[in-house]
């Protein structure tokens, strides 16, 4: 428990790791002219990366940066690749995922036993086995059960593990992580957790490192987690800064680190900057689950299937292939079974990178997490001319597609491992099946085709669905519909959104209202 840990290579320091990427591409540094005063010098940084799409700079009001184009960007062009989170959580107990970045690990039929907890015949009919996600055979799995997908990812967390791993009797860790359990903010607490261990970590292995990098949140620029704005419960955020920084203190200076630095006596206060920074700037992980995706192929499987049986056209299908009536009553009773799993991977992380991009209730660009894991993309909703900010929404803004509705966003994307290893089965199904084939069906599996009005009348079968000119349907609006709903939600990230979206529609409505 005593041993020095590994110091993992990604910076803390938000500006360092875009620097380093070339997302900053003027930074500033002291040198000694020959006279000896301190100067400042505007130098361009040694990096590998000089063609980034994006790049850092000074907002036109000059009270911030923001992300803006540095050529013409495309809808469905990623602008930032797959980030890794500087701490994350996502609750990995009913999953068999990395534990760093949440990437699913073995095979498909892995993945899904390890929920079922036992195997099913028809799961042999899929040929499961044939989708592996990641093969960690090669890397140790801690005795507490941890996995990771790669050698990288369990130094990466060896920072925290070394506290929290179940195989030791931590008292003190266990104290911590009741606390937590029991706490409003619990996800916060966890991350703020995973800030201060891996702060510490930075100097007890890099005693040469300068000791702004060791506040590196503060480049963040937010208050203390009480003084966020709307903010009502001030005293209890106060107490809990207190509880948990000493618990966290109490794990420091027993495992010894670093007894004589100051940092960890300026505990309480570090804490409540930390988590004003994390409820300002955490984003939200989520991504399809591969056991929902498996589920929904088997819905439509047996549709399928039924179809077939009432088709009076014969359907040649393999001997492998041929499904009982039995079977088939397994796999719907499997179905029910199951209807309660989460259709999505769902967690928070620190997404350095990605949090440069400023909130904007009309974005241009969204985070998305693509390929089944927790890393975190940024692409482009619409066409982005060169100089424009490229911005995101923080908050729910009522349009779920941000404007997108015919998905160009998606016609870049490379569709999940699970929906192409599916879909690839599927149609190999239906070449052996002589069904009814859709005169709209191109082949191109990967395009999004948006839906028109005129899907909904061309099956007589759902005439009985159609509603009458004369019947009443009413719709809720979505969430942050309105300019009050965001104003109140934005409050949150401690600041009022003044983008031209809501200043339009708050103008519009001051007009309405009567004097």
């Amino acid at each position: 428990m005593k041993q020095q840990p590994t110091l993992h290579s990604d910076p803390l320091s938000r500006k360092e790791k875009a620097i380093r990427l070339g997302y900053w591409t003027i930074a500033k540094r002291k040198r000694n002219n020959e006279d000896g005063n301190d100067q400042h010098k505007e130098t361009t940084p040694t990096t590998s990366n000089t063609s980034q799409c994006i790049q850092v700079n000074s907002t036109p009001d000059k009270h911030g940066i923001g992300t803006f184009a540095t050529t013409t960007i495309q809808a469905g062009q990623i602008l930032v690749s797959q980030e890794r989170p500087i701490v994350a959580h996502v609750d990995c107990r009913n999953y068999r995922i990395c534990n760093v970045c949440f990437t699913p690990i073995g095979s498909l039929y892995d993945f899904i036993q390890h929920i079922t907890g036992g195997h099913d015949e028809f799961l042999d009919l899929f040929d499961l086995e044939k989708l592996a996600f990641v093969k960690n055979e090669d890397i140790d799995i801690c005795k507490c059960g941890l996995e990771y997908c790669s050698n990288k990812c369990r130094e990466y967390h060896q920072v925290v593990h070394r506290y929290s791993c179940g195989q030791y009797e931590n008292e003190d860790w266990k104290k911590l992580e009741e606390y937590i359990d029991k706490s409003d903010y619990s996800i916060l607490l966890r991350l703020a957790t995973q800030c201060v261990l891996k702060t510490m970590t930075y100097k007890y292995g890099n005693t040469d490192q300068d000791n702004a990098s060791l506040y590196w949140w503060k480049e963040y620029h937010h208050p203390k987690w009480w003084d966020i704005q709307g903010t009502k419960e001030i005293q209890e955020k106060k107490e809990i800064c207190k509880t948990l920084s000493n618990l966290l203190k109490h794990i420091l200076l027993t495992n010894k680190v670093n007894q004589d630095y100051v940092w960890i006596y300026d505990l309480e206060q570090h804490v409540a900057e930390i988590l004003g920074m994390l409820q300002c700037n955490v984003m939200e992980i989520r991504y399809p689950s591969p056991f929902a995706q498996f589920k929904s192929h088997l819905e439509h499987f047996i549709e399928d299937m039924k179809e077939y049986q009432r088709s009076e056209q014969e359907c040649s299908i393999d001997n492998n292939d041929n499904m009982t009536d039995a079977q088939m009553k397994a796999i719907e009773k499997w179905i029910e079974k199951y209807s309660d799993e989460p259709e999505e991977i769902v967690g928070s992380g620190l997404f350095p990178i990605l949090t440069l991009a400023n909130h904007d209730c009309d974005p241009n660009a969204s985070i998305e997490f693509l390929n089944e894991s927790g890393l975190g993309s940024m692409v482009a909703l619409r066409d982005i001319p060169k100089g424009e900010e490229v911005a995101i929404t923080y908050i729910p803004n009522g349009d779920y597609d941000c404007g997108d509705v015919e998905g160009k966003r998606f016609q870049r994307f490379q569709p999940t491992r699970t929906w192409k290893f599916l879909n690839a089965r599927n149609e190999h199904d239906e070449e052996d099946c002589p069904g009814e084939v859709d005169d709209d069906d191109d082949g191109d599996s990967s395009e999004v085709v948006p839906a028109t009005k005129s899907d909904d009348i061309n099956n007589d079968e759902r005439d009985e669905d159609i509603f009458d000119e004369d019947d009443q349907v009413t719709f809720e609006a979505a969430e942050g519909s309105t300019v009050e709903e965001r104003q109140k939600g934005i409050l949150s990230y401690d600041f009022q959104c003044a983008c031209n979206r809501c200043r339009k529609e708050s103008s519009t409505t001051s007009k309405s209202s009567p004097p």
